[in-house]
Order: structure tokens, then sequence, then C-alpha cells
């Protein structure tokens, strides 16, 4: 059965586009930085030694459901890894199918990379309080992830976004 979803890079082009969906995930964060932000995603191979990228998944009439940042760097440990981060869907209560279509991407995407390892940075919302019932946990056991590690985040009290907007300048 043919998806209802397809994938492809975020171009330069659709930065605005995403916006809505970038803002129904981090509400405090403003156009303007969500732009800054993308644009050194979307043209990072230019300005640094490693490849980034924006993935999205829409559907058929070209919404946008889903996206995640990556990343592909060289890394001494594990060789060449894929690091997937700041993953937001629309419609995550049900987990559906946009959900399903990125892990999917971030698994080709790691094959066509030659990449040793994929690492997938999930929001905790998504999986707490109970990460053993966890609907989105349980989907990425069934695709041969397993949990490695917990990343852990200290924000200054009343900033709701993550990404720290003095990197973005």
């Amino acid at each position: 059965m043919k998806s209802e979803y397809r994938v492809r890079h975020l171009s330069a082009a659709d930065i605005a586009r995403a916006y809505p969906l970038i803002q129904a995930a981090y509400a405090g964060l403003s156009a303007q930085d969500w732009m800054r932000f993308a644009e050194l995603q979307v043209q990072g191979p230019q300005r640094r030694p490693s490849r980034t990228g924006i993935i999205a998944v829409e559907n058929a009439s070209g919404y946008m459901h889903g996206l995640f940042t990556f990343t592909i760097v060289e890394d001494g440990l594990v060789g060449r890894a894929l690091t997937c981060d700041h993953f937001v869907v629309l419609d995550l209560l049900s987990v559906g199918r946009p959900f399903a279509v990125l892990i999917e991407a971030a698994q080709d995407l790691g094959r066509g990379a030659d990449c040793d390892q994929v690492q997938l940075c999930i929001p905790s919302r998504w999986t707490a309080p109970d990460a053993v019932r966890s609907p989105v946990v349980r989907l990425l056991n069934e695709a041969g992830f397993g949990c490695q590690s917990l990343r852990f985040q200290h924000a200054e009290p009343g900033n709701d976004t993550i990404l720290n907007r003095e990197t973005l300048r």
C-alpha cells in the first residue's frame, strides 16, 4: 500500500511554511528565531563540516504533518552518526502514521549517508510519565530502536523554548 504521506528535505523556501507546525510545539518561539535556526540547518553544509538539514513529512495535499532536524557527524566512538532532533508531529495523541513515516525517513537517511548509528532525540512529553506503556516508545521499539541514554536540559525559568536564541544570532 502506498503511503498517504511523503517525506522530503525542507528547502529554504519552505522554512516560513513550516512555522505554524513549529509554533504548535514551541509556542514561545518567534517566527524570526525559527527562520534563523532553520536557515542554519538547511544551509549548514556550507557553514560547518557536518551535514545538517530538516526532514518534513507532508500529506498528498502538501500540508506538513511533522518534521525533525538532523546532523551527520563523524563520531570517534561510534563512527558516522546521524542525530535526529527537534521532532514535531501534528496529532501525536494517536501517534499516527506521520511519526512512523518520520522514523522510517530517519532510518533511510542514515542508510543513505552510510551511518553506523542513528540516534533519535524524542521529546520527553511524548514518553512520560510511563515510558513502558508509551505508544511512541512502543513504535520506536518495533522499529528496532532501544533507549541508550537520557538527555537532560536546563532552561531558564519562564523560557519554554528549547532553542538557545543566543546561538542563533
